[in-house]
């Protein structure tokens, strides 16, 4: 999971941590975002990412009650963007996993913006809420999932990843 350790480099930035522990970190949060939505919708899963029959159906999702105020257009949708997202996700898993060896960028910022947008959206907050996103450190971040009681436990390799980010 967090890939061959490849020299020290650093694209852009000037703290101590490699490029590739930041990409190790977003490849973990990656495997919890393929792991999630094909937990809940069903896959074929990916490498780390067991395959799963799904919990919600289509019907299940469109006629849910947080879909309630919105038109039909965006109920009808609504099952086939959550499984574009899944799909996303565990694109996304395959490609930092390729990446990490080679130090190649993480290209996928904005795909996760647009997911993040569209997440807003249905659940009545706004799409684009302010001009600029605040960073979060990634002790927040490793907060909010552990909140969220989807995540039961970490393996020390990543528990030691992380204590190495600012």
């Amino acid at each position: 999971m967090l890939g061959a350790v490849a020299g020290q480099a650093r694209a852009g930035h000037t703290d101590s941590v490699p490029d590739v522990d930041i990409l190790n970190f977003a490849l973990t949060l990656e495997y919890l975002e393929a792991s999630f939505y094909t937990a809940a919708l069903g896959g074929a899963g990916t490498t780390g990412v067991p395959a799963s029959a799904g919990v919600f159906s289509d019907d299940e999702i469109t006629d849910s009650k947080i879909f309630a105020g919105f038109g039909g257009r965006i109920r009808s949708t609504a099952y086939r963007y959550l499984t574009d997202i899944r799909d996303h996700e565990v694109t996304h898993v395959d490609f930092l996993v390729g990446a990490i060896p080679d130090e190649a960028g993480a290209q996928i910022a904005t795909v996760e913006a647009r997911h993040a947008a569209y997440l807003n959206l249905i659940n009545g907050d706004s799409p684009f809420p302010n001009a600029f996103d605040m960073g979060k450190l990634p002790s927040q971040i490793i907060a909010a999932v552990v909140a969220t009681g989807f995540v039961k436990g970490c393996p020390p390799e990543v528990l030691a990843l992380f204590s190495r980010l600012p």
